[in-house]
């Protein structure tokens, strides 16, 4: 299966993870009823979603650049993660429990509606990644270190 099928599932499954969130608040307990179910889709899809797009856009790094690669990525996940949050704060109008179950509702329709839009973007990860050419620079030569890796003979 590619890549950004993988992602779009993950994405989609955590979209309807999300809005299986927002039937959650009853008075009445219901863990193994509602809350088990809703959090292992949500466990599914963002698993299935994150590591995929990780690793789809690390996939063709040379090893040697690979580590600062998935660093990038990893840093671009984690500043999503702060606005996505600071943005459902915003929603909230307070970062406590006292706002209201409609309000809370709004919040997680609003992250469903971020990871449906996700899931299109995941369409994206399937296309061959194209770098611009750049005829001004000249070519590029193997490091001595480079020489003695049958890896980067392949590149």
């Amino acid at each position: 299966m590619r890549a950004g099928r993988i992602a779009v599932a993950g994405a989609l499954l955590a979209a309807i993870g999300t809005i299986m969130l927002t039937h959650l608040v009853t008075d009445e307990p219901r863990f193994v009823a509602a809350f088990l179910p809703t959090w292992v889709v949500l466990g599914l899809g963002y698993g299935l979603a994150v590591p995929t797009a990780i690793t789809r856009a690390t996939v063709g790094l040379p090893p040697k650049d690979s580590a600062t690669g998935s660093a990038i990525v990893t840093m671009a996940t984690q500043l999503g993660s702060v606005i996505g949050i600071s943005v459902l704060v915003a929603i909230l109008g307070r970062a406590s429990g006292a706002a209201s179950h409609a309000v809370f509702q709004h919040a997680w329709y609003v992250s469903a509606g971020a990871l449906v839009a996700a899931a299109l973007a995941s369409f994206g990860l399937d296309s061959p990644a194209t770098a611009p050419s750049r005829p001004d620079l000249p070519p590029a030569r193997a490091s001595a270190a480079d020489a003695n890796d049958p890896e980067a003979a392949r590149l």
